[in-house]
């Protein structure tokens, strides 16, 4: 009956037990899934953050200059204490942490810009009585490093604008258009009003990129900005981190103006800007700002991306090894399960081992066959549970709010090994017993029963 099936050399090759086993798994396919969701659902477990946070991961590497996951924002935390920030702590951050001109081992920023924000204030052309508002941002040449944002055409403010105390200004891509339509800004004459009195021309030499929507809607937090603040502030409250009022960063609609020293070092600065020479150690550099500024006297709040060194943290090996730890017990638990099923099969198939037996399969042979089997329905049961998993993770992304620009998934593949090898292991333990137990059975007293 059997000896179609069936191979009767002495040494049964592996791809034999494998086909043997693969036909033994498919006589039965609804006890099998019913017998491997414990291995499907340990791996699902392990995969489904494991899968979140490779894609985050993958997102921070690719997009970390554009998402602003290197950059760094300072501003005193109470504006009214009358301590304020001055061009002097820029320089001096720039001496202490090191600037583009710095050894590369001894750099930990890349640049430090003061900014100075007017927000509100009315420009138009000097041929158009049509007002846009705008915000005015008042800084110097490294805050196009310090902020990765560029000039697109033209140029940017130079130290010679500075020096000369000339009246240029930069425009972003949006304000650019509500003035100048499709016309070429540069060279054009735009007039700013600061107050009745106040009114002052400036000629354009530059026009700034146009950002992306992750750009523009991402705060300095790393939170999307979709009016809703809700998730943001129940994550940030609890923590006593402020929300900063950083609109004019992502209107598009400000006019960049060179900062001019009018009291020298002592220049009052709102904002100083930084962007950090690794994106792995923005926290670190985050720190030793703070520590940095207090020694000076200021007490001051330091911004930035929140989710990106929780990602790079200790912790997170920590949750690797607690969700391997339950996809562990959660395997066990099914190959206890197993054990009982193949020893189930040990009985029904007591017939098919004894003909074995008597074509000339020995013990071993037979044993290796069971050990086979239930390895193999591990190996199933693991990958099965990869792409669940990972679906699980795509479904937690489609009905949760994006709420930070990392968000996405991605194939964990430093995880894959240590699950498909612990499942192995798990089919070889499981399928022990039952291996000895086939093993035993005598071929002519099961046939002698069965005649």
């Amino acid at each position: 009956m059997f000896a179609g099936h069936f191979s009767v050399l002495d040494n049964l090759k592996i791809l034999d037990n494998f086909i043997i086993a693969v036909k033994s798994l498919l006589r039965r396919p609804l006890r099998t899934i019913i017998v491997l969701q414990g291995i499907i659902w340990g791996v699902a477990l392990t995969v489904f953050p494991a899968s979140l946070r490779e894609g985050a991961r993958n997102q921070a590497h690719l997009r970390a200059q554009e998402l602003g996951l290197d950059r760094i924002s300072v501003q005193l935390q109470d504006a009214t204490s009358g301590d304020s920030l001055t061009l002097a702590d820029c320089a001096e951050i720039e001496k202490s942490f090191g600037s583009k001109s710095a050894a590369p081992q001894t750099r930990r920023i890349l640049a430090c810009a003061p900014v100075n924000v007017k927000e509100g204030r009315k420009a138009r052309t000097a041929e158009s009585a049509d007002e846009v508002t705008t915000d005015i941002i008042y800084t110097t040449p490294q805050s196009e490093e310090a902020r990765s944002f560029r000039a697109a055409r033209g140029r940017y403010i130079t130290r010679e604008d500075i020096d000369r105390r000339d009246n240029v200004c930069v425009l972003e891509a949006l304000i650019a258009k509500q003035l100048f339509g499709d016309e070429d800004p540069i060279g054009g004459i735009i007039v700013i009003q600061y107050s009745l009195i106040d009114i002052r021309a400036y000629r354009v030499v530059g026009v700034m990129e146009k950002r992306n929507d992750d750009q523009l809607s991402t705060d300095d937090y790393g939170f999307k900005d979709r009016g809703d603040r809700s998730i943001m502030e129940r994550f940030t409250k609890p923590l006593g981190l402020m929300r900063p009022n950083e609109h004019w960063k992502r209107s598009e609609t400000s006019i960049h103006i060179p900062l001019i020293p009018a009291n020298g070092p002592a220049t009052k600065v709102e904002w100083i800007l930084l962007r950090a020479a690794q994106a792995d150690s923005t926290r670190e550099v985050e720190n030793a700002l703070n520590d940095f500024l207090l020694e000076r006297g200021h007490t001051v709040a330091v911004y930035g991306n929140l989710f990106y060194p929780m990602l790079i943290a200790s912790e997170q090996d920590l949750s690797s090894r607690l969700y391997l730890a339950i996809m562990i017990a959660s395997m066990l638990m099914s190959g206890l399960a197993i054990v009982n099923t193949m020893l189930i099969a040990v009985l029904e198939r007591s017939r098919e081992i004894a003909i074995r037996r008597i074509e000339g399969a020995r013990r071993r042979n037979i044993a290796a066959q069971f050990i086979t089997e239930t390895s193999l329905m591990c190996l199933i049961g693991a990958v099965a549970g990869v792409p669940v998993g990972m679906g699980l993770a795509w479904v937690n992304i489609m009905l949760r709010p994006r709420f930070h620009t990392l968000s996405a998934v991605a194939l964990p593949w430093g995880e894959l090994l240590p699950v498909i090898g612990i499942a192995l292991l798990v089919g070889v333990l499981a399928g022990l017993l039952p291996a000895r137990r086939a093993a035993k059975v005598d071929p002519v007293v099961t046939l002698s029963r069965s005649a």
